[in-house]
């Protein structure tokens, strides 16, 4: 019984506001107990609550006026330069640059939100060039500038994510090499000159004579589609076409080659064994690779803004891997929702790699497990397709969920911050039509 009573007054003393005045007695030297009970709302004509109020607000500010100190071995100072944007530690010192700030020989340069998120911790103390000690508002004053009119909005994403464990860092645009450009430009520039050797021959072989004014038209389409144009001077001549059609209405005939999937005989002369090949049929709607498009609009107000990766111990800043979540910071005031091409534009930007085939075969349905409850492995040819059949469509629907790539938006409303996932998802790549339910054994 006692022990309820004592646990009814525990939750209620933590449902209570916080009284400041207790911490004065820190600072004190006599210690007196603070005193609790229940606030009167009712006006009573005196000064009672007023006074009491004062005393706590005025304890509060006593609290937040107090010197932070730290030991002189821990001591770091930065030096903030304003014209480069940067701070400069000359002796780093602390876990926090392991994944914080670019190393060059000498010194490490932190960004502007690194600065300020250490600064209100208390990590470091920035000075200016002059040697001078930078108060937060004077810090705050330097970052601001009107190239960059989200800078608070940013910070303040940065530094909420940082204190939920994130290692968080600017995103920086990788520049394409010229090489593999050059390759393929000498590779079209050799199928054109053969592309239009090959449409010379066929034009004396079908018309008797060359054309030239048709031979200069194919040199300008090899150009640019050096691959069709190996094909298209024999398949526009009306010879080949009228025997063409000939020989698929003869084969038709024999049903060897099916009629079009509209065709009213089409499934006369078409035989199907499976829901798999009546699906695949069906696919009549066309599509385009997603990775094909790189159109980025360089006007967009959309662009990454931090590299998110979840907390690890061997993360190396000089060597990062590919991130976790890459994030846009988005201001409600001055920016609407993006649009499908701004969005497109996001993904074209954002540092996507395929998804690394996970083999484990945690939580599969209907394993059968020992006496000491450990899983017994797959030992029939059966069971090992099964397993990896699962495995298979495990991650087609967690490709189909997420999406290949992705940008999560944070957007920003006076200080509140939303979290959006924006996916991409490529139905075209998956065969969504296999059959997601097995067999069970009788």
């Amino acid at each position: 019984m006692s022990q309820t009573t004592e646990s009814s007054v525990l939750l209620d003393i933590e449902d209570e506001v916080q009284d400041w005045r207790a911490l004065s007695s820190l600072s004190k030297s006599d210690q007196v107990i603070p005193k609790r009970g229940e606030k009167d709302f009712e006006p009573d004509g005196t000064d009672f609550q007023s006074n009491i109020l004062e005393e706590s607000r005025t304890a509060m500010y006593d609290a937040l006026r107090g010197a932070r100190g730290h030991s002189s071995k821990q001591h770091v100072q930065a030096v903030f330069h304003q014209s480069l944007g940067l701070a400069c530690v000359e002796q780093p010192k602390g876990p926090f640059f392991k994944s914080m700030g670019k190393s060059d020989k000498l010194n490490v340069w932190l960004t502007p939100e690194e600065v300020i998120y250490l600064a209100e911790r208390g990590s470091i103390s920035v000075l200016t060039e002059l040697g001078l000690e930078m108060s937060l508002e004077h810090l705050y004053s330097c970052i601001y500038n009107e190239d960059n009119a989200n800078v608070i909005e940013q910070y303040q994403v940065y530094a909420h994510l940082k204190r939920h464990g994130y290692i968080v860092m600017r995103h920086e645009e990788k520049a394409e090499g010229t090489p593999r450009k050059h390759a393929k430009q000498v590779e079209q520039s050799a199928l054109a000159v053969i592309s239009n050797v090959w449409k010379s021959l066929c034009l004396i072989l079908f018309h008797g004579k060359p054309n030239w004014g048709a031979v200069g038209i194919g040199m300008v389409k090899a150009l640019t589609n050096p691959a069709t144009a190996l094909f298209t001077p024999i398949t526009q001549t009306s010879y080949f076409q009228r025997a063409s059609k000939a020989v698929v209405h003869y084969l038709r005939q024999l049903k060897l080659i099916p009629y079009p999937l509209l065709h009213p005989q089409h499934y006369l002369s078409s035989r199907y064994t499976s829901f798999k090949q009546i699906l695949i049929s069906l696919r009549i709607v066309p599509h385009y690779d997603l990775f094909e498009s790189h159109e980025v609009r360089e006007k967009s107000p959309y662009q990454i803004t931090y590299n998110v990766w979840k907390p690890v111990p061997s993360f190396k800043k000089s060597d990062p891997p590919t991130p976790d979540f890459q994030v846009c910071v988005v201001n409600t005031d001055t920016t609407k929702f993006p649009s499908l091409a701004e969005i497109q534009t996001l993904f074209n930007t954002s540092d996507y790699v395929p998804q690394s085939t996970d083999t484990s075969h945690r939580g599969i349905p209907n394993n059968k497990v020992d006496k000491n409850g450990t899983l017994k492995k797959p030992t029939t040819p059966a069971q090992k397709a099964t397993l990896a059949r699962i495995a298979r469509l495990r991650k087609m629907d967690k490709r189909l969920k997420f999406g290949y790539r992705n940008v999560i938006l944070a957007i920003t409303n006076c200080g509140v911050i939303n979290y959006v996932r924006l996916s991409e998802v490529d139905f075209s790549r998956e065969e969504v039509y296999e059959e997601s339910v097995l067999r069970r054994g009788k």
